[in-house]
């Protein structure tokens, strides 16, 4: 496998490389859910609750190779400067094809140099708060379309909505609707994150507009149909690949 991070290239495979890869841990380690347990005090067992998913930890264990001195400092120079107050975008591909995910430094680099200014063993671990690894981004266009992703985690899509819809329109799926009622002009795009359930017009955030913010997620491993209804003009589903 090779991983992308902060500018840096680690590679799991054959070759040569700067930074290889021994350990690569988060990938496919899954996320533990979290939820308030209760138990049932005059009966047997525990209320259930609501499920999330916790935030996902990994690292990546290998050995610097150096071809001088200045290259070995500079090397570990990049390490250290992965940053960790913000995250960044962590691309592993691998067999299964590329994915991604965003994540951030959560500790100093662990580094054991084995021999000073050539070669070293360094681990760097990383912390993402959204713990979903993301693949393929996917577009479907027409006023009902078939949708489906290829991943193993339901995937939130992003719907842009363009066209003459003077009395807004609404967008349903599997038994939930999206109610808009701002009208749509001619020029006019828009975008609802059905992760949020926020509308933005032209890329604008916006206050109102929504009479009923029913979200959907397109499910693993099936197809299902997204339709828009009300005025004239065309939408695009946008899932993309959502692993856990």
């Amino acid at each position: 496998m090779r991983a992308h991070w902060s500018g840096l290239e680690f590679n799991g495979g054959n070759g040569p490389a700067r930074f290889t890869i021994e350990e690569f841990t988060g990938l496919y380690d899954g996320v533990s859910p979290r939820g308030e347990r209760s138990e049932r005090p005059t009966g047997d067992g525990e209320f259930d609750s609501l499920m999330y998913l916790s935030a996902r930890s990994g690292s990546i264990t290998g050995l610097l190779h150096a071809t001088s001195p200045t290259d070995y400092e500079r090397s570990l120079q990049q390490l250290a400067a992965i940053p960790f107050r913000v995250s960044t975008t962590l691309t592993a591909q691998t067999e299964l094809g590329s994915r991604w995910i965003k994540a951030r430094r959560s500790e100093a680099p662990n580094v054991q140099h084995l021999v000073y200014g050539r070669t070293a063993r360094f681990m760097v671990q990383w912390l993402a708060q959204d713990p979903r690894w993301y693949g393929e981004a996917r577009e479907f266009t027409g006023n009902t379309v078939d949708v489906y992703q290829r991943g193993s985690f339901e995937s939130f899509p992003v719907v842009e909505v363009t066209g003459s819809r003077p009395s807004g329109y609404t967008v349903s799926s599997q038994g939930h609707s999206f109610v808009v009622t701002r009208s749509v002009s001619s020029g006019e795009t828009h975008r609802i994150d059905m992760r949020t359930g926020w509308l933005y017009v032209n890329g604008v955030l916006q206050g109102t507009g929504v009479a009923s913010a029913d979200v959907f997620a397109i499910p693993p491993g099936r197809t299902v149909s997204v339709s828009v209804s009300g005025g004239s003009g065309s939408m695009k589903v946008k899932p993309t690949d959502t692993f856990v």
